[in-house]
C-alpha cells in the first residue's frame, strides 16, 4: 500500500503544481489587462483634458476680448456721462424741439406743444436730476 500512496501523493503534487500555475497565469492575464485598461483609461483621460484645455483657452480669450471691448465703451459712457451737465442746454432744447415738431406735425401745435413740455422737462431731470430739498411743506425743507 505503500506504493499506492506514493503514487497518489505524486499525482497530488503534480495537480497541485499544475493548479498552482494555473492560478500564477491566471493572475498575471488579470494583471495584465488590469494595466492595459488602466493605461488606456490614462490615455483617454489625457486627450480629454488636452480638448477641455483647449476649449476653455478659445472661451477665456474670446471673453478676455469682449471684456476689453466693454470695458473702453463702458469708460466712454461714463465719461460722457460725467460731462452732460456741460451739454444740458443743447440736451434739453433738442430734445423738446425733436419729440415736440415731430408731434406737432403728426398731430397738431396742441399735442406737440405739450409733448414738447414734457420731453423738456424729462430731458431736464436726466440731465441735472431732481432736487433733493423737497419736503412735505414745499421746496426747501429748512423753513420752520
Amino acid at each position: 500500500m505503500s506504493a499506492g500512496k506514493k503514487g497518489q501523493e505524486a499525482e497530488m503534487s503534480t495537480g497541485s503544481l499544475s493548479v498552482s500555475d494555473t492560478l500564477k497565469s491566471a493572475r498575471s492575464g488579470v494583471r495584465s489587462g488590469i494595466k492595459t485598461s488602466v493605461k488606456h483609461t490614462n490615455e483617454l483621460l489625457a486627450s480629454l483634458e488636452i480638448s477641455v484645455t483647449e476649449a476653455n483657452s478659445n472661451f477665456v480669450s474670446r471673453m478676455s476680448s469682449l471684456g476689453r471691448q466693454f470695458r473702453y465703451v463702458a469708460s466712454r459712457g461714463a465719461r460722457m456721462y460725467d460731462v452732460r451737465e456741460q451739454y444740458g442746454v443743447p440736451i434739453v432744447a433738442g430734445s423738446a424741439t425733436v419729440l415736440g415738431g415731430a408731434t406737432a406735425l403728426r398731430r397738431g401745435k396742441g399735442p406737440g406743444a405739450i409733448v414738447g413740455l414734457l420731453a423738456g422737462s424729462a430731458a431736464y431731470a436726466a440731465v441735472y436730476g431732481m432736487p433733493n430739498n423737497f419736503d412735505i411743506r414745499g421746496v426747501g425743507g429748512d423753513e420752520k
